[in-house]
């Protein structure tokens, strides 16, 4: 069989290299193996070197008994081996999982490419994986930067990122390579000109990043339409969104729109050969989430017992009740829900025992491969009492309506004492994720706040715990996610889709197979 090595550039907490070291081939053989992860993040990368670790555990068929026991650990000293064979294994995993801040020296850049080099010679084949960074692409971003006076563009380093992947491209010279970025990368501009036809046309000659007067070209492809760009073809007879991957149309739970790049080396390009992802059923937040346990919201500033904190939302139920003048929330509805509201824990430690009984379908079955019986980072943050009080009427008035109401429709004294209240521009900054849609793109800003990812079961009255984060990012139920709660969200935010990305390894093994 031929061996395949992938490298993950920019990796996060490693939801791309995770759909390729997860895929295996009709025999049931891994197809891919992931050598190295770069990630700049100090969390992100201790999860990645954790994830490295359990893909050594299953390739060497050994039981996951360490793994498990290092996840549900109540102390700093329980290591994540037992015995000297998986230590060796823990040591091959963390020497793969890079602590790499990628174009800050270029002396270790050059260091890391030239071991690189050194372990693909023992590859058939190799594929480039990686997302640079989206906040200077970013629809958001940019509306930031642009009340910045002092912002120039074109000194943000963040538009220029792309680069480092190339120079990785350009040496190791790859069979295949993916390439992911926001949506804003296809109208983003710097001095005047967009920036999205120079990385395409850089993409396909990476040589030239390098200062190289030749070197292997690459063929970019489209994953969801025919389309394909080589380095003599008019970028204006492409349509740049042709690049585009709307998620929720291939079976993730979410409406996550994304421009993925598939580049393959002109020596192994056939003309309108490529593979493609194949369109999948509609997948809802009631499907990814709603067989999790039940957890309560936190109070902020305040310790509250479980009684307490169920006593307080009833409270809230009843203050809502009397307060709705308008239509929006029939009192029945109201009333049903001050009955429901029962105490509830803020988490579930991760040594809990699954109880899921999981559906048989292909979302059902990602999660619950190699499933650990537990349940692994549920537990939810604390909330201002203010804020519990809108969650409260929003997830209560979506589970009667289906969408999330109007700041124009809120009882007066839900409204935020913000002088801009009024003016529009937070028409959106408070959202039910709805059960019978999938959900919004979660995102890094999730760490912040939860007004955007209120769960749509009024009665746990909160945001979404970094578990049902997970599920909406489609990681596996095994996989855990170190460091405080606020970092596990900030790395699911940052990440690819875990069964997206493993479905764009499934194109690219058609390509290289034998």
């Amino acid at each position: 069989m031929n061996k395949t090595a992938v490298i993950d550039l920019f990796a996060g907490p490693g939801g791309l290299s995770e759909g390729f070291s997860s895929l295996k081939n009709s025999s049931g053989n891994y197809v891919f193996e992931n050598i190295g992860s770069f990630e700049k993040d100090p969390h992100a990368h201790k999860t990645l070197t954790l994830r490295h670790y359990y893909h050594q555990l299953l390739r060497h068929q050994i039981p996951l008994d360490s793994y498990v026991r290092y996840v549900t650990r109540t102390s700093d000293e329980v290591l994540p081996y037992a015995n000297a064979v998986e230590e060796e294994l823990w040591l091959e995993a963390k020497s793969k999982a890079h602590l790499h801040v990628l174009g800050e020296n270029e002396t270790a850049d050059n260091e890391a490419r030239k071991d690189l080099k050194k372990i693909l010679k023992d590859y058939d084949y190799s594929v480039l994986i990686g997302g640079p960074p989206c906040q200077a692409y970013s629809l958001v971003g940019r509306a930031r930067n642009k009340g910045n006076q002092c912002y120039v563009p074109e000194e943000d380093h963040r538009h220029f990122l792309y680069k480092e992947y190339l120079k990785f491209l350009g040496e190791l010279k790859p069979s295949l390579c993916v390439m992911e970025n926001v949506e804003g990368i296809l109208s983003a501009k710097v001095n005047g000109a967009e920036i999205f036809p120079q990385i395409l046309k850089d993409l396909t000659q990476p040589f030239k990043a390098l200062g190289k007067k030749r070197g292997p070209s690459y063929v970019i492809c489209s994953l969801v339409t025919d389309a394909s760009f080589s380095k003599d073809d008019d970028f204006n007879l492409i349509n740049p969104r042709d690049y585009l991957v709307r998620s929720e149309q291939y079976g993730i739970p979410q409406t996550r729109h994304r421009v993925i790049l598939l580049g393959i080396r002109e020596d192994l390009y056939h003309q309108g050969k490529h593979s493609q992802l194949i369109k999948a059923e509609e997948v809802t937040v009631k499907h990814a989430i709603s067989d999790l346990p039940k957890v309560r919201s936190g109070v902020s500033r305040q310790s509250t017992e479980n009684n307490e904190w169920s006593n307080l939302i009833k409270s809230l139920c009843l203050k809502i009740r009397d307060a709705t003048t308008t239509n929006q929330i029939k009192r029945k509805t109201l009333d049903a829900l001050y009955r429901k509201i029962k105490p509830l824990p803020q988490s579930v430690p991760n040594d809990t025992k699954n109880s899921i009984r999981y559906r048989f379908n292909e979302l059902m079955d990602w999660y619950a491969q190699n499933n650990l019986g537990i349940v692994l980072n549920h537990g939810s943050r604390g909330h201002m009492q203010a804020d519990l009080e809108r969650y409260l009427y929003l997830s209560t008035s979506a589970f009667e309506n289906g969408i999330t109401p109007k700041p124009s429709e809120w009882p007066s004294y839900l409204e935020p004492e913000h002088k801009n209240w009024d003016s529009g521009k937070f028409h959106d900054r408070f959202k039910v994720q709805v059960w019978g849609k999938p959900s919004g793109t979660i995102t890094s800003h999730i760490s912040k706040d939860g007004h955007h990812y209120i769960h749509p079961d009024p009665s746990q009255c909160r945001s979404f715990t970094a578990r049902e984060a997970a599920r909406i990012q489609t990681f596996p139920d095994n996989y855990f996610f170190e460091g405080p709660r606020t970092e596990q969200l900030h790395q699911i935010g940052n990440a690819v889709p875990a069964l997206l990305a493993n479905k764009i390894a499934a194109t690219c093994h058609q390509l290289i197979k034998e």
